[in-house]
Order: C-alpha cells, then sequence, then structure tokens
C-alpha cells in the first residue's frame, strides 16, 4: 500500500471514529394523552373527544346544554387554560390542530358598538386576537409560542433546555381560537408531575372582557393579571357576545366547590342586548348572586359594574329606550340589596376603572395597558378577603 493511499485510509477511519464517538443522538419522545394524570390542567372542566384528539373545554356539555347558544359556544374557547408541570425534561411539545374558522372563536366580533375615537384625541388601536401561547418557568414569564394556522396536525415546542434542569412549567392558552390537543411530548425518561398549588382559585365570569377580547396577548388579560399580581390561579368563565346573567351559570357556579373567590363582570351585554328593562335585569342580577350563595354561604364574591363604553359619553340608548348607565345602575342597586344582610358581598365600579384612552377602537375593550389598571384595582379590591392575604 503507498503511502499516500495509506494515508486516505487512515484520514477515513479518523473520520469514522470521530462520528462513532461524537454527541449522542438527541434524546427521545414520549408522548403522553392530555388527560394523563401527571399533567395538571387550569380551566378544563372536561376533555372531549372530537376528531381523533382532545378539546378542552371549560364547561362540561351537560351544563353547556343548558346554557344560551352563544353562552356554549364561547365555553369551547380556551381562555385562561393551562397546562402546569413540574419537570427535569429537556424538551416539552405539544401536538395540535387548528379546526376550521367556522368553529366558534370567542373573537371580537361579538362586541360591536359605536367606532372611531373622541374629536382630537389619537386613532385607537385596533382590537388584536391573541392567537400564541404563553410560556411561563419558574413563575416567570419566558417566551411567547405562535402556532402555525395552517390546517393539520403540528408539533408546537413550547419549551426546550438541554441542561434539564428541574422546573416548573405554565403554558397559557390564548383566549380565542379552538385548539385540539393531540399529545403532550415530554423527553423520554424524564421525572414529570403536577406542580403545587399557588395559592386560592378566584373564578372570574363576566362577557369578552373577561374571557380577554382586547388584549394582544393571552397573558394580557385582566384576570391572567390579577391572578399574577395575587399570586392565585384564575378560574375564567368569559363568554365572549353573552353574560347576560342566565340562571343556568349561575347554577353551573353554584355546583362547583374549587374556588376561594367570585368575581363577577356583566351587565354591558344585556344593554346591548335590550331583552330586559334595567329594572327586569337587576332582578336577574340578584337572581344570579343569590344562586351562588345558596352553595357558598361565605365565599368572597367582587361585583364589578359595567365598564365605560361610547354609549356613556354619547348617551345612546339601546333598542328599548334605556342608556348603559342605567343597567350600570341596575347592578349597584342589586348589590346594595343583597349587602343588607351579606357582609361577604363587594361592590366595585366598574366606569371609572379605566382610562377612556385606554380603550380598543370598538370603545368597548380596554388594550393591553387598560386591562393592567383594570387588574391592578380588582387585585386591590380582592386581596383583603382571600385567604393567607389579609
Amino acid at each position: 500500500m503507498g503511502t499516500r493511499t495509506a494515508s486516505i485510509v487512515a484520514l477515513v477511519l479518523a473520520l469514522l471514529i470521530h462520528v462513532s464517538c461524537g454527541s449522542p443522538p438527541p434524546p427521545q419522545t414520549t408522548w403522553v394523552q392530555p388527560d394523563d394524570q401527571k399533567l395538571e390542567w387550569l380551566n378544563v372542566a372536561e376533555w372531549e373527544p372530537t376528531d381523533g384528539a382532545y378539546r378542552p373545554v371549560r364547561v362540561p356539555k351537560q351544563w353547556r346544554d343548558q346554557f344560551p347558544e352563544q353562552t356554549a359556544n364561547q365555553a369551547l374557547a380556551p381562555a385562561d387554560v393551562v397546562l402546569r408541570i413540574a419537570t427535569n425534561a429537556q424538551k416539552i411539545s405539544m401536538r395540535i390542530s387548528v379546526p376550521p374558522p367556522d368553529r366558534p372563536e370567542g373573537g371580537q366580533q361579538q362586541g360591536q358598538g359605536q367606532q372611531g375615537n373622541p374629536q382630537g384625541s389619537p386613532p385607537r388601536p385596533q382590537i388584536p386576537r391573541a392567537t400564541a401561547f404563553d410560556v411561563y418557568k419558574n413563575g416567570q414569564y419566558l417566551r411567547t409560542v405562535e402556532p402555525s394556522s395552517a390546517p393539520g396536525v403540528q408539533e408546537v415546542a413550547v419549551y426546550d433546555d438541554p441542561s434539564g434542569a428541574s422546573v416548573e412549567l405554565a403554558v397559557l392558552f390564548p383566549y380565542s381560537g379552538s385548539f385540539l390537543v393531540h399529545g403532550v411530548g415530554i423527553t423520554g425518561g424524564s421525572a414529570y408531575g403536577p406542580p403545587p398549588h399557588k395559592g386560592p382559585r378566584v373564578l372570574f365570569h363576566g362577557d369578552s372582557i373577561t374571557q380577554g377580547v382586547g388584549t394582544a396577548q393571552a397573558r394580557g388579560n385582566y384576570v391572567w393579571v390579577t391572578c399574577e399580581q395575587l399570586r392565585c390561579e384564575p378560574i375564567n368563565l368569559g363568554f365572549a357576545g353573552s353574560a347576560w346573567g342566565d340562571k343556568p351559570v349561575a347554577e353551573y357556579i353554584a355546583s362547583r366547590n374549587d374556588f376561594n373567590a367570585v368575581v363577577l363582570a356583566f351587565g354591558t351585554n344585556s344593554y346591548r342586548r335590550a331583552s330586559e328593562t334595567p329594572a327586569q335585569f337587576s332582578t336577574t342580577y340578584e337572581t344570579f348572586v343569590s344562586t351562588i350563595r345558596k352553595t357558598h354561604p361565605q365565599t368572597p364574591i367582587l361585583c364589578i359594574t359595567p365598564l365605560w363604553r361610547a354609549a356613556d359619553t354619547t348617551g345612546e340608548k339601546n333598542q328599548t329606550g334605556y342608556t348603559h348607565q342605567q343597567y350600570r345602575d341596575a347592578v349597584s342597586r342589586a348589590v346594595k340589596k343583597l349587602q343588607a344582610s351579606d357582609p361577604n358581598l363587594y361592590l366595585l365600579d366598574g366606569k371609572e376603572l379605566v382610562p377612556q384612552e385606554l380603550y380598543a377602537a370598538d370603545e368597548i375593550h380596554p388594550t393591553d395597558d387598560g386591562a393592567a389598571i383594570m387588574a391592578a384595582a380588582v387585585a386591590e379590591a380582592l386581596k383583603p378577603h382571600l385567604p393567607g392575604m389579609q
């Protein structure tokens, strides 16, 4: 064998040795079903099998069947649905698919209202639509992951850290759209399980503002921001385009036993729908609160009157001739009447909570900055009444 040939053979052997002794192959991913008992999900009442996957729903079907159609549809939107997991995995992924756009979306189209801006004011931002996942690591915001809008199953990597350090992760779903979860991927051989609870739980019920419409990111919703400030866990029962004080919704809330406080923020859609006079709506509101009270006699309930909307400035009346302020007053009357015998019922005036310049183009939904201001006020009102925070 010549010297040159021997050199080539030696080089080839060296390359083969280098490849065989190089970096180990990446660890395999173990895929588990979303209802795996070692995963914790917040704000998921049931996993409904759908198209070969699972849909996280905020209200079980037997209750949705009793709700108005609009409310039932919005209960499918994943507002404040959260995957929580304690793990030392290097990578966490989700396989998801996005249903066709004709499925319920929980979008801003439900918030019809005045368009435009007060004279001389800067242009208002258009209403955004949160479609991304917000990821938290050890309680701190880490990143935002935007899935593809293309049809079909896709794999979304929500966490990737080669160190394999032990962490607590939270993956917050967007408030709009609808996602099917086909599985959760975890680095093979990794330990994982539900993390400890993060303090008391607060159940929020309201309309599209509570669901999150108007904010650009899921983590901008006042519900989420309130609980970040209080270090509590939110249960979001915000239903865009509805929240009319329907008794089956109150009965569903009353049937649950997994919360330490309730926040009610509805009334503006009752003004818009105009199916009840303010006097009738006041009775409806009183019945709603009283229904919850039957099974939760001591639970703190914070009632927020409807936020400002353009109709408050223009004095516009609804189809039956009543103003938005009259529906706000109806909430106040109902709450004050009940407060005479209920020391755990509280009232917060919503009209002045958010500066008017911090509303989106429809002049109904607060922007992210507006939602943050609202959250601070709600947190201040709630804090004295939550266990361990006095």
